[in-house]
C-alpha cells in the first residue's frame, strides 16, 4: 500500500509539473502577443495625437492660413494615417477640408456637447476630436479617425482577441467571436488590459486582450497527462510487484540460508559422533582380539555408521541442490584408489547380504586425475545402495571409465543390477522429490524419496548427466557422468589389482579372501618421525583421530582447548597441523592464519571438518590449506600429505 501511495504521489507530481510548465508556456505566449497588440494600438493613437499637434501648430505659428495652405499641409500629413481634418466657422460650417473625398461624411456630422460640457463634432463611422483654435471666424479644428482604419489595425492580430474601447466606440477583431468560457478550455484562457487618457482632449481609450491556448495544444497536453498517468500507474504496479518480489526473494534467501545453516549444523553434529563411532569400531577391529561374530558385528556397526553418514550428506546436498549452492572442490586423486575405497566400503555389506560388488575398470582409470572425490563417492554409493537394496541377484556390476565429450572430461560410471526393475512412478523420482514406488512392498520403501532427485540435481548443477534404463524383472542400469580435470601433479602411483575385483561371500573360505595390506604398513615409511598437532573441541573425535594418525606413524600432540594451541605451536612448531573448522571460540582457518604469522619453517596445514569447503567463508584466502571431510580416512590424508611433500 505504501508503494502504491508513493507511486501515485510521484505520478501526480509529474503531471502537475507537466501542466504547470505547459501553462507557463501558454501564458508567456499570451504575454508576448498581448504586448504586441497594446504596442500596436498605442502607436496608432500616438501617431494621431502627433498629427493633431502638428495641425494646431500650423495655426499657431502662421499669421494667416488660407484654405490652400491647410489643404496641402493636412493632405500630405494625414494621407499616411487615412484620417481627415477640417475646420468649422462660427456657424459650425466646414471651412477648410484636408481631403475632398470625405466631404459627404463631414457634412453629415453635427456638433454636440460631450459629458464634460465641451463641444464635440460627431460623425457616423468616425471617432472625432474637436479642438478649439485661436483663428478669427474659425474657432474649431476637427480631427476624425475612420473606424475602418482602427478595425484594420486590430484585425492583423489573428491569434488573440483585441477589444478596443475608443471614447464610446468599441472595436473587436475576428478572434473575439470565438469566446470560450466553458469546459477545459476555460482553464487555459489568459487576458490582460491596457488603458490611457488624453486630458488635453478629454478623451480616453482602453484595450482588452485575451486568448485561449490552441485546442490542439490542449489535446496534446491532455494526452500527455493521460499517458503519464497510465505509465505512472503501470510503473507503480510494476515497481510494487518488483519490490514485493524482491522482498519475497530476500526473505526466501534468508530462510534458505537459515535452513542451510541449520542443516549444515545438523550435518556437522551428526558427523561428529559418526566419526567417533567409525574410529572406535575400526580401533576394535584392528586389535584382532575378537571372535568372528565380533568382527561381523563391528563390520555392521561400521556399515550402519557409514549409511547414516550418507543419509546426512544426502539431506544437505538436497538442500544445496534446491538453491543452486553446490560447487566442486577439485583435488588430485588416484581414481583407482578411490574405486578401491568404494570396494572397501561395501566389503561388510556384501558379506552380510551375500551380494557381491564386481568392478570393471578401464585401463585409463589407473591414472591420476583432479576430482571432487567426496561428491563422486557420495553419488556412486547412492546408486550402488539402491542396487543392493532392490537387486534380486547376487552380483552388482560397477563399470568405471574415463570419457571425453565435446571437450569436457568425464568419469563414466555404470551401475547394473538384476532386480525387478523400476516402475514409471519410481522413475519420476528423478525429477520429483519425495517420490517412492507405491507398487513396492512397505519393507522395501525405506528412505524419503530424495536420493535419485538429489543425485540428478547435483549432476545437473556440476555439469554432469544421469541416465536410467530399466526393464521389468530384468534389472536397472544407471549411467552417470561426473566431470573431472587433468591432474596438476603426480600422486603416489597405485596399480589396480585386476580389471575385475570380486569380494567373496560369507560362506566362502576365509583363506581364499585377498590379503589386504594394513594402512599403517603402506604409510609408516613416509610418515615416520613427523610431528603432528591435532586440534578438535570434541574429546571423542580427538581420541579417535589421534589414534588413527598414530597408527600411521605420526607423533601426535592433541589439544582440545584452542587457547593453548598457539603457545604449543610456538614452542614445538610441528611438521603438520590438523585442525577442526568449528572450534568453541574461533574457526580453525583463522587460528591457522595466526600460526602462519609465527612459523619459521614449512608447516603443512589441514582442516578436518564435517563442513564442506564451500561452507567456509574464508577458505579461499588460504590456498595452502588442504581440506578433509569427516570421518577421517588415513589413506586420503596420506595422499594429500604425499602431494604436499612432493611440492616442497
Amino acid at each position: 500500500m505504501v508503494c502504491i501511495i508513493i507511486g501515485l504521489l510521484i505520478t501526480i507530481l509529474v503531471n502537475f509539473t507537466i501542466v504547470y510548465y505547459s501553462y507557463k508556456e501558454y501564458e508567456d505566449d499570451f504575454q508576448r502577443k498581448s504586448e504586441l497588440v497594446f504596442a500596436s494600438v498605442h502607436d496608432m493613437l500616438l501617431q494621431h495625437k502627433i498629427m493633431i499637434g502638428a495641425l494646431i501648430s500650423l495655426f499657431n505659428t502662421s499669421l494667416s492660413v488660407n484654405k490652400q495652405d491647410f489643404t496641402v499641409f493636412s493632405h500630405k500629413l494625414l494621407k499616411i494615417n487615412s484620417a481627415v481634418a477640417f475646420t468649422l466657422d462660427d456657424n459650425v460650417q466646414i471651412k477648410y477640408l484636408s481631403d475632398d473625398k470625405f466631404t459627404l461624411s463631414t457634412l453629415a456630422g453635427k456638433m454636440e456637447i460631450d459629458p464634460y460640457g465641451q463641444p464635440e463634432y460627431v460623425m457616423q463611422g468616425f471617432t472625432s476630436i474637436t479642438v478649439k483654435i485661436d483663428v478669427p471666424n474659425m474657432p474649431f479644428l476637427v480631427y476624425a479617425i475612420p473606424h475602418a482604419i482602427v478595425q484594420n489595425r486590430l484585425d492583423i492580430h489573428l491569434e488573440i482577441c483585441a477589444r478596443l474601447t475608443l471614447m464610446d466606440t468599441q472595436f473587436n477583431n475576428e478572434y473575439c467571436q470565438d469566446d470560450a468560457n466553458t469546459g477545459i478550455a476555460s482553464l487555459f484562457k489568459f487576458q490582460g488590459s491596457y488603458a490611457r487618457e488624453s486630458p488635453e482632449y478629454n478623451k480616453k481609450f482602453r484595450i482588452l486582450a485575451w486568448s485561449i491556448a490552441p485546442p490542439r495544444s490542449i489535446y496534446q497536453l491532455l494526452l500527455l497527462v493521460l499517458f503519464t498517468t497510465v505509465m505512472g500507474g503501470s510503473l507503480t504496479l510494476l515497481m510494487c510487484h518488483k519490490i514485493r518480489s524482491h522482498l519475497r526473494l530476500t526473505l526466501m534467501t534468508i530462510e534458505t540460508q537459515a535452513k542451510l545453516a541449520l542443516l549444515s549444523t545438523i550435518n556437522h553434529e551428526i558427523r561428529t559422533p559418526i566419526n567417533a563411532v567409525l574410529g572406535y569400531s575400526q580401533m576394535l577391529k584392528d586389535n584382532d582380539s575378537g571372535s568372528m561374530s565380533t568382527q561381523d558385528t563391528l563390520d555392521k556397526i561400521i556399515w550402519s555408521a557409514n549409511l547414516l553418514n550418507s543419509v546426512a550428506e544426502n539431506t544437505l546436498n538436497f538442500a544445496k541442490a534446491e538453491v543452486g549452492k553446490l560447487t566442486l572442490d577439485y583435488r588430485d586423486v588416484n581414481l583407482a584408489r578411490e574405486i578401491n575405497n568404494i570396494l572397501d566400503y561395501y566389503r561388510a555389506f556384501g558379506q552380510i547380504q551375500d551380494k557381491h560388488l564386481i568392478v570393471n575398470m578401464a585401463e585409463n582409470v589407473a591414472g591420476n586425475i583432479s576430482l571432487d572425490s567426496t561428491k563422486f563417492f557420495q553419488l556412486t554409493t547412492n546408486f550402488i545402495n539402491n542396487a543392493f537394496k532392490y537387486s534380486g541377484g547376487n552380483e552388482i556390476l560397477l563399470d568405471v571409465s574415463l570419457k571425453s565429450v565435446a571437450g569436457q572430461d568425464f568419469v563414466r560410471v555404470a551401475v547394473k543390477d538384476s532386480g525387478k526393475g523400476m516402475s514409471r512412478q519410481a522413475l519420476r523420482a528423478i525429477k520429483h522429490p519425495f517420490t517412492t514406488d507405491p507398487t513396492g512392498h512397505a519393507n522395501s520403501q525405506s528412505g524419503i524419496g530424495i536420493g535419485l532427485y538429489t543425485c540428478n540435481k547435483v549432476l545437473e548443477q556440476i555439469g554432469g548427466s544421469l541416465c536410467i534404463r530399466s526393464q521389468n524383472n530384468r534389472g536397472t542400469l544407471v549411467l552417470f557422468r561426473f566431470p573431472y580435470r587433468r591432474a596438476s601433479s603426480e600422486l603416489t602411483s597405485y596399480q589396480c589389482a585386476a580389471p575385475e575385483i570380486r569380494y567373496p561371500s560369507q560362506q566362502e573360505s576365509a583363506a581364499t579372501q585377498p590379503v589386504k595390506v594394513p594402512v599403517r604398513d603402506r604409510t609408516q615409511a613416509s610418515s615416520s618421525g613427523l610431528s603432528l598437532l591435532l586440534v578438535d573441541d570434541n574429546r571423542f573425535n580427538l581420541e579417535v583421530c589421534g589414534s588413527i594418525l598414530e597408527s600411521g606413524g605420526f607423533k601426535v600432540n592433541t589439544f582440545q582447548d584452542e587457547d593453548q594451541v598457539l603457545d604449543a605451536f610456538k614452542a614445538s612448531e610441528p611438521d603438520i597441523v590438523v585442525m577442526d573448522y568449528r572450534l568453541a571460540k574461533i574457526d580453525g582457518i583463522s587460528l591457522i592464519g595466526q600460526m602462519q604469522q609465527h612459523q619459521t619453517r614449512k608447516v603443512h596445514y589441514f582442516i578436518l571438518s564435517a563442513n564442506d569447503r564451500s561452507e567456509m567463508p574464508n577458505a579461499d584466502a588460504y590456498p595452502d590449506i588442504s581440506f578433509l571431510r569427516k570421518p577421517l580416512y588415513l589413506e586420503v590424508f596420506m595422499e594429500l600429505l604425499d602431494l604436499k611433500l612432493k611440492l616442497v
